[in-house]
């Protein structure tokens, strides 16, 4: 060549070529080109990876122009090129209908009307001959070959026979859609806006590729304004760039965007039922994030039906699912941007209907803020007919829950049932509506039932609605007795939660009862009285004082434990100074009969030890000055003995005597199906004449 450079002229090329290995595809040129795929590296990672998975349909579905075509276009391509993707082949049929232009939206005659055009084209691009059953012979590629068949602007060939197809994906096949509204058979991507770097990225490749001056030149604060009115909105961005590029100012695109909203939304729109275009229309009135519970109320609807138009609105992309902080799991459902501004636009509500829905939003309010103020009172905070509610949007559900303890009282169970489950499908996320069922289902002794419901109220609740959820769950496992320290653990968390409820101190010193942690329980009845008891819950809380010495200083003594028992004694009479004693009379006076019976037993049984005697001594003078009357009328304590079965008489143990006693001698005749063999009992001592020996009167039980 440096001799004769001339010969290079007479040379034959003859290069290896690589062999094409890459699937049959019909993808056309993606419209990204102009600026390359910006941004949703995330959401496109997850749509390569449902394609590749076991799902055999994903959706990818989103507004119109917000970028559904683009991605779909993205991942196809880049499933060529990937070596995990063993397709066969990649078909793209769409059925676009209509482009938009800067002035107008332009009608495409040739497009596809319905599903079985798509097929047919897909099953053409395949090989199919036109005198077979397009649905059939695709299926039977499909099924032959791996293939990933993508459907475009599905939403506009959405039909009975999709659906169908849609069941009889070969395993192996793929196919992936593109819509604005699901079908119900696949699993979804739902596309969001771009971030603000990618609308602002997007912007200027944009304008810079096309030489669009006047968006070029835009100072930040200008430009960052105009980004935030297009919403992130791939379509809307392109729109405004082609409409100045044509000389129209970016400020006069967005004041009359109503040709950009009827292409994206008005074919959506004609698709909805009348059902759920007034939960639309109400959500147009009621603006901001509302809850399932408020959209039935004040469209005079049942769960089943607001869920059904829930469901529309959410498959049309008009209402998206979001969360406000604060409302525990229940989620909320908001109007999109966009469809605000095409409903305002096009479908403007009428008067008459905003004043129905405004005036039915007022008595929902009324209904809170007088629910609210039931359940605040410190009083009924921890009463299980007593229904908590958070806000507003609980209401609908609330009202039904008061409804079923109503039903309740009428011995209308299984109702009740039925109106809580009603309840907890307007406000799946509202806590009493299982609380209540617990309750309910307790009422009916489906016992299983009820545990499972109290634990799901727990697993819904948060802040201090959970201390009242674990309080009903303690409550439950308490007074059922199914697992005493499972309650305790349940009411020591409402505790932590809530330490100032006397309510819970209470409950936690029965279960400290309950498990013979007699110091526990006096503790505990000494952090209650420290706090604000009301007068039903010192009573409680004093007799519980009262049991807790005596039983635990008996238990103490049978195991020969002294200086247990007096330190029970001696803890237990110390608290009682605390309490006012006048308000209790003769109970209490028979209680402390006992107490005092007791430590001169133990002061019997500490012989030998000077200082246990006189320390005993010492408790039973304490307990003496504590009785009111009791000591005066003669009254005694002792063993029920012989409590023959089917009779309504027994026997005491009093001393060395066996003291008759009949059913008619309790002073609470209610006691009687309670009593058992060894159960303590106050009474006096009276001689009887007719039978020549004592019998035990006035009986008091002290269970």
């Amino acid at each position: 060549m440096s001799n004769d450079p001339s010969s290079v002229l007479g040379l034959t090329i003859k290069l290896p070529t690589d062999p094409i290995d890459e699937p049959f595809h019909n993808l056309p040129v993606p419209d990204f080109d102009e600026t390359g795929f910006l941004g949703r590296a995330a959401v496109l990672r997850k749509i390569k990876r449902y394609i590749l998975g076991s799902w055999p349909a994903i959706s990818i579905l989103g507004d119109g122009g917000i970028g559904k075509t683009a991605i779909a276009l993205k991942a196809a391509y880049d499933l060529l090129d990937d070596p995990k993707s063993d397709f066969e082949a990649i078909v793209w049929v769409t059925a676009k209908n209509q482009a938009l232009t800067v002035n107008e939206i332009e009608r495409i005659s040739t497009s596809i009307q319905n599903s079985l055009g798509m097929f047919s084209e897909a099953a053409r691009e395949l090989g199919a001959t036109s005198n077979t059953d397009p649905i059939d012979e695709l299926l039977s590629y499909m099924t032959e070959f791996r293939v990933l068949l993508v459907l475009d602007n599905l939403e506009t060939a959405t039909d009975a026979r999709l659906r169908e197809f849609l069941r009889e994906i070969p395993r192996g096949s793929k196919v992936l859609m593109t819509s604005r509204i699901g079908v119900h058979k696949e699993n979804d991507v739902k596309l969001d806006p771009l971030t603000f770097d990618e609308s602002r990225a997007l912007l200027l490749n944009l304008a810079q590729g096309r030489n669009v001056k006047l968006l070029q030149d835009l100072d930040e604060a200008g430009r960052n304004s105009l980004i935030e009115k297009l919403k992130g909105h791939p379509l809307y961005i392109k729109w405004v760039v082609s409409g100045v590029q044509a000389g129209r100012r970016p400020t006069d695109m967005i004041a009359s965007n109503q040709l950009l909203l009827d292409f994206c939304m008005s074919n959506v729109y004609d698709g909805l039922g009348k059902g759920a275009r007034r939960v639309l229309q109400s959500m147009q009135v009621l603006r901001g994030v509302r809850y399932q519970g408020e959209l039935a109320f004040v469209n005079d609807l049942n769960a089943t039906d607001i869920q059904k138009y829930l469901l529309d609105l959410m498959r049309s992309n008009f209402v998206s699912m979001t969360h406000a902080s604060g409302y525990d799991s229940d989620a909320g459902y908001e109007v999109g941007d966009f469809a605000h501004q095409y409903l305002a636009g096009k479908q403007p509500v009428q008067d008459d209907f905003r004043s129905r829905v405004l005036s039915k939003n007022e008595r929902l309010m009324e209904l809170s803020l007088r629910m609210q103020r039931t359940s605040a009172q410190a009083i009924r905070r921890y009463d299980p007919l007593s229904v908590d509610i958070r806000d507003h949007h609980d209401a609908p559900a609330a009202r039904l829950l008061v409804r079923a303890i109503r039903e309740t009282k009428a011995s209308h169970l299984d109702r009740a049932v039925q109106t809580c489950a009603e309840a907890h499908a307007l406000s799946p996320g509202y806590y009493e509506t299982r609380r209540v069922e617990g309750y309910i289902q307790t009422l009916r002794r489906d016992y299983a039932a009820a545990r499972t419901a109290y634990e799901l109220a727990v697993e819904l609740a948060s802040g201090p609605a959970k201390a009242i959820a674990l309080y009903h769950l303690g409550s439950f496992l308490d007074v059922e007795g199914v697992e005493p320290w499972a309650a305790l653990a349940a009411f020591s968390d409402a505790a932590r939660l809530d330490p100032d409820s006397c309510a819970i101190f209470l409950r936690i010193a029965a279960c400290q009862f309950v498990l013979g942690n007699y110091l526990l329980t006096l503790g505990s009845i000494a952090a209650l009285i420290k706090k604000s008891p009301t007068s039903e819950q010192l009573e409680l809380a004093f007799l519980l004082c009262l049991r807790s010495i005596v039983f635990g200083s008996e238990v103490a003594l049978t195991k020969g434990d002294i200086a247990a028992g007096l330190e029970i004694i001696e803890t237990g009479l110390a608290l009682i100074q605390d309490f006012s004693q006048d308000r209790f009379g003769s109970i209490s006076d028979d209680w402390l009969i006992h107490i005092s019976d007791v430590c001169t037993r133990f002061s019997a049984a500490s012989v030998g030890s000077s200082y246990l005697q006189k320390q005993t001594e010492g408790l039973a003078v304490i307990a003496q000055s504590k009785i009111s009357r009791a000591a005066e009328s003669g009254r005694v304590t002792g063993l029920i003995e012989t409590l023959p079965v089917d009779q309504s008489y027994g026997f005491i143990r009093f001393r060395s005597e066996s003291l008759f006693f009949h059913v008619n001698d309790l002073i609470d005749r209610r006691d009687w199906r309670q009593l058992q063999l060894g159960n303590l009992l106050a009474f006096e001592v009276e001689f009887d004449p007719s039978k020549g020996r004592s019998r035990a009167r006035k009986v008091r039980a002290l269970l």
